[in-house]
């Protein structure tokens, strides 16, 4: 694949989200569109499916990294942000990434599967 999956939560986006709002977070390649789609809040299947076939790779292949990648975000986001805050102590702001992430997370496995 000449391009990897990525998802929002990965150091290189940090920043950007922090700097940006965390709104903005969704699954995405490498900062590219998903499909014809650049809006992370408007992302649905069929852009996934326009997605595996812009990369040339079987569309179930990309459904199911999605769904790996949102379960355990869905499955470790409690633990990572207590690890966070015990290594570095309170953020606010990450209390509102968190929230954000799950909700992300959940929206993912229910409306691009």
């Amino acid at each position: 694949m000449s391009q990897t999956l990525v998802v929002w939560y990965q150091q290189q986006r940090v920043g950007r989200l922090i700097v940006n709002g965390a709104r903005q977070m969704a699954f995405v390649c490498d900062g590219d569109a998903v499909g014809s789609k650049d809006d992370p809040q408007n992302l649905h299947r069929n852009h996934w499916d326009e997605f595996s076939h812009q990369l040339g790779v079987s569309p179930r292949l990309v459904k199911r990294t999605i769904e790996s990648q949102a379960t355990r975000l869905c499955d470790e986001a409690d633990n990572w942000l207590n690890r966070f805050r015990e290594q570095y102590g309170e953020l606010p702001a990450l209390d509102c990434i968190h929230a954000i992430v799950c909700r992300q997370s959940i929206k993912a496995l229910r409306s691009w599967l």
